[in-house]
């Protein structure tokens, strides 16, 4: 059996070795080929990748700066999400074109993930928007700090707290 698997691993080395080594190949093996409607071609994969690293770009920028205040849809919550998704699907592109090449075509982007894909991912998007646009204070977290949260504990437990804090002590630094 160990015999069997080691034959199969030596094929395997041989096939890649012989497997078309161009830079700009986007060949798979007769066993994978694409399935999905984006044509696999060296222009439509750095196509994609452009697009993906100006969204990744533009998501970044946006996160960063804690969104644009121009418009009211721009925030960092929505520019960490774009970032993500864009730097998710390349990263599947890149990591089959590095240790899985043979099967590596257009549909390693997993960008055309059938209509339930799109349908959430744009189910989150518009509840994200409609949130956003409704409800504001919904989609702004703030920052949790050591004050805030032994304001919060106070609140909820009252004297019972107050009592307990000052017979055990808190030992984080300027919160009494």
């Amino acid at each position: 059996m160990a015999s069997d698997s080691q034959e199969s691993l030596e094929a395997r080395i041989k096939q890649r070795e012989a497997a078309i080594k161009h830079p700009l190949s986007t060949i798979p093996v007769a066993t994978h080929q694409p399935l999905g409607n984006i044509p696999n071609t060296p222009l439509a994969v750095s196509t994609i990748a452009f697009l993906l690293g100006s969204a990744f770009s533009l998501g970044l920028l946006t996160f960063l700066v804690g969104g644009f205040k121009v418009y009211w849809w721009t925030s960092a919550q929505l520019g960490f999400f774009v970032a993500a998704w864009a730097g998710f699907h390349w990263g599947e592109f890149a990591v089959t074109a590095g240790w899985n090449f043979e099967k590596c075509s257009v549909d390693s982007y997993l960008l055309d993930n059938g209509a339930m894909y799109h349908i959430a991912n744009g189910a989150a998007l518009t509840e994200y928007l409609v949130t956003l646009y409704f409800k504001p204070t919904l989609k702004a977290y703030p920052y949790l700090t050591p004050i805030a949260e032994e304001s919060a504990l106070i609140k909820f437990f009252g004297d019972d707290y107050v009592k307990y804090r000052q017979r055990v002590g808190t030992m984080i630094p300027f919160v009494p």
